[in-house]
């Protein structure tokens, strides 16, 4: 027994071994997050564009809006194969599990086809609430599966599943109202009604957004090209929803809208649908439905396999259809449904239009999901065909063979479509998937697609279009293939990122599911944001939000073009509005995002503004040194340094100060001197540059010479002066200062120092001139040279045997970048260094 286990264990150790050096040696393809859509905290994180065009959760589409096992409800009646036709037979079985009650789930129960061909010579209606047609399988072997083998002279749809008589036309009577939020942006739940209190959780209501002629204008009536435009009233916007809050006038609903409403554009109604027609939990599984044809381009057979109408948490699964001429499973006024692990395989029909769509989301379809399905020999393998009333359509995890053309939104500004993880095998098409303007095609289709996704598609080398519709957009991430923006017709083109490799997560419709099931729905994404600079001194903000749930906002701002965000604040309350006073100079860029107890909404759009500023935003300061009346003697060293000191003002503003020098006469409007100072709160400057200042001025004096000096203070776009000015003297005695002229016949014995010095360079700071003065004590071979603060040398400035006495060395900096530098003066006998400051 011990041996056993010891064998076992070793086993295992080997398995882990080869799987651990496949895992080192085998390459592994690299996932990127997409730039708009990424995982930060362990969340998925959505960016805004400016238009508020966002990403939106597709993880609603499915059976029960995703997340929910489909059910297997129990067989009621059985049902074997015989000679001649079994419509009659399977048509009455389902009519009677019809008939029976359900139970606490709304389930009926199931009519179970045993193995075999059944012959089908009739349609077949599935219309009864909680009934499921369910065969033995739905491969092509009848000792095993379930076959219905359908007549030529079948027409229309081989199986309808549900009411073909409900309408989301239909509302309660004195239910009718209208959002009357500004602008309620795609991927939204909440929106405030003129009459809230005609709704209350739990009901079921259509929102239907108004084709007005403003609404058509700004999405350049439908791009027709040479087509007439689309019509007012034509192309309605319907979301079939369910109300899950309400406060005030605020109401949620369950799944987000695909389309933005913007009331200055167009109305959006809304009003509680009548229930009465549909259908629910129903479905079809485990079989195989074979139609019968006269060749593969025959017209005269049945049109659709297997189409839910008027349907509400449907299925199919595990289902192969063959042959049928416009679809092999289709939806029309229904939503939530689910088609799983299932085949639409070889249609048979001319090559023409409205034919051979596989896989079809038709009029009227919401949250609709197609996953692990296989396509073959289709026209369009995977396409919306319902135009402006389909939306919330995901394609997942599925294949399709030799596709004849591309699948995509079919006319007419579908929306939310989203394509995820789907492979073209052996396309016979340049062009597999569109997301993008059909133009004057077929009945003026112009935008077949809009706010849709193809993500991690791989286009068997082919082609994949997205183009950006006017007020939407479209997107392709992680892509393999040609995937651009040209189109049929010439537009814009849509975002695309991270082109033949795989996109992060790997699946998106799986990570929004997931992320929903575990945190919940987090709150609306804030629109619209505007920034206001109208207020000195401060920045305001603004934006647009709903909830039926206490909400606060996080405030992200940046400094460096919108490239990257700090958080700066985050509210505590429901206010939309926020005020930034901690400001200088800059073009500040901010985006916000809702915050509950949820987690965070997607980022609204960026937006950015320059505050302006008064003279009050810089503090008051003042001069200090030299005081007030001071005198200073010019005596025989030129060289000698005064320094000028002054307070540095409160202010978030970047300073930049200059020094200014005027007669004791004058105002500073022209003043004799100006020199900067950059940051620094001081200057120093010799007698020497003083005199020269002054020569330049054309002032000369023999004896004393009244002054007087300030500083102003410069940020971006404002100035203001110190709050005083000092006055000074400059005393000049004749003879004793070497800057005169010696008297004729005379020849003064200058002073020197008894050692070697290094003296500040003036003026300092300096820009990009200034000027080193050293003395020798004694004849010296020197260098002097220039450094960075990393020690790195940037020039020499002076080089050679120079005699006993003063040398003056002009530098030019204008080839370096304002800073700190090092200037050193090495002789045979001393190494010695200064700072300078270099402000440009």
């Amino acid at each position: 027994m011990k041996r056993s286990r010891y064998i076992k264990f070793f086993g295992f150790l080997s398995c882990c071994s080869i799987v651990f050096i496949l895992l080192t040696v085998l390459p592994v393809q690299a996932q990127q997050a997409s730039s708009i859509l990424f995982e930060s905290d362990g969340r998925l994180t959505y960016i805004s564009d400016q238009e508020g065009n966002r990403i939106p959760d597709f993880s609603h589409s499915g059976y029960w809006g995703g997340g929910v096992p489909i059910p297997y409800p129990p067989v009621r009646i059985t049902l074997p194969p015989q000679t001649g036709d079994d419509t009659a037979r399977i048509q009455k079985a389902l009519r009677d599990v019809g008939q029976m009650p359900k139970d606490a789930n709304g389930h009926r129960g199931a009519v179970l086809l045993k193995p075999g061909v059944y012959e089908i010579n009739d349609n077949i209606n599935l219309g009864w609430d909680g009934v499921v047609l369910r065969g033995s399988g739905s491969g092509s072997d009848p000792s095993e599966n379930t076959i219905l083998k359908v007549s030529k002279q079948v027409r229309g749809t081989v199986l309808t599943i549900g009411n073909t008589e409900a309408s989301w036309y239909r509302d309660e009577m004195g239910t009718n109202s209208e959002i009357i939020s500004e602008f309620v942006p795609v991927g939204s739940r909440n929106f405030e009604v003129m009459d809230p209190d005609f709704y209350e959780v739990g009901d079921n209501i259509i929102l239907r957004h108004h084709s007005s002629q403003e609404w058509l204008d700004a999405i350049n009536g439908g791009g027709t090209a040479s087509a007439p435009p689309w019509e007012p009233g034509y192309i309605e916007i319907y979301y079939n929803r369910v109300v899950t809050g309400k406060l005030g006038n605020t109401i949620s609903i369950d799944v987000p809208i695909y389309n933005h409403f913007d009331r200055s554009l167009a109305t959006t109604r809304v009003y509680k649908v009548l229930r009465d027609q549909i259908v629910t939990e129903v479905g079809v599984e485990y079989l195989r439905i074979e139609i019968s044809t006269s060749g593969p381009d025959s017209e005269e057979h049945a049109d659709n396999a297997v189409m839910f109408e008027g349907v509400e948490n449907g299925w199919a699964r595990h289902v192969t259809t063959m042959h049928f001429s416009v679809s092999g499973f289709g939806t029309r006024n229904s939503k939530n449904i689910t088609v799983r692990d299932s085949k639409a395989l070889e249609p048979h029909s001319t090559l023409t239009g409205e034919r051979r769509y596989n896989f079809q989301a038709s009029l009227f379809s919401n949250s609709i999901l197609f996953e692990n399905v296989t396509s073959s020999n289709a026209r369009r393998s995977f396409v919306s065909n319902g135009t402006s009333v389909a939306s919330g359509i995901v394609f997942l995890n599925s294949r399709s063979i030799g596709a004849l053309n591309a699948s995509e939104g079919h006319q007419r500004w579908s929306q939310g479509l989203l394509y995820d993880n789907i492979t073209f095998e052996n396309p016979q098409t340049y062009l597999v998937l569109g997301l993008y303007n059909r133009g004057d095609i077929g009945t003026s289709h112009g935008w077949g697609a809009v706010h849709s996704v193809a993500w991690n598609v791989d286009s068997g080398g082919q082609y994949i279009y997205i183009q950006k519709p006017p007020t939407a957009q479209n997107y392709g991430i992680g892509n393999k293939g040609t995937v651009n923006g040209d189109g049929l017709f010439h537009h814009p083109t849509g975002f695309i990122e991270r082109t033949n490799s795989d996109a992060f997560p790997q699946s998106l419709y799986e990570a929004q599911l997931e992320e929903r099931l575990q945190y919940g729905v987090p709150p609306d994404a804030p629109a619209r944001l505007t920034v206001s600079n109208e207020e000195v001194n401060q920045l305001s903000l603004s934006w647009l939000h709903s909830s039926v749930k206490d909400t606060r906002f996080i405030v992200e701002r940046s400094n460096d073009g919108g490239v990257t965000f700090d958080q700066i604040d985050i509210s505590e309350d429901n206010d939309s509005s926020y005020t930034d006073k901690t400001v200088v100079e800059y073009v500040y860029h901010y985006r916000v995002r809702a915050e509950d107890s949820n987690g965070k909404s997607a980022y609204s759009n960026v937006a950015s503004a320059e505050p302006f500023f008064n003279n009050g935003y810089i503090g008051d300061f003042l001069v200090t040194t030299p005081e007030d009346s001071s005198q200073f003697s010019i005596e025989t060293d030129p060289d000698e340094l005064l320094t000028f000191s002054w307070d540095q003002p409160e202010t978030l503003l970047e300073i930049e100060y200059t020094w200014m020098l005027d007669r004791s006469s004058g105002d500073f409007s022209n003043p004799i001197a100006s020199i900067s100072a950059g940051n620094l709160n001081e200057i120093s400057t010799s007698y020497r540059e003083i005199i020269n200042i002054l020569g330049d001025a054309s002032i000369t004096f023999d004896s004393d010479l009244p002054m007087m000096w300030t500083v102003k203070a410069n940020s971006k776009t404002i100035e203001k002066q110190a709050s005083n000015v000092y006055h000074l003297t400059f005393i000049k005695r004749k003879g004793s200062d070497i800057l005169d002229e010696p008297e004729p016949g005379s020849d003064p014995e200058p002073i020197f120092p008894e050692q070697t010095e290094l003296r500040q360079n003036y003026p300092n700071p300096f820009n990009p001139v200034t000027t080193i003065r050293f003395y020798l004590s004694e004849e010296s071979n020197v260098t002097l040279e220039i450094f960075d603060m990393s020690g790195t040398r940037v020039a020499i400035i002076d080089r050679g045997m120079r005699e006993r006495g003063y040398h003056v060395v002009r530098f030019n900096a204008s080839n370096l970048a304002s800073g700190v530098y090092i200037y050193r003066l090495k002789t045979k006998n001393l190494e010695t260094t200064r700072k300078m400051t270099l402000v440009k």
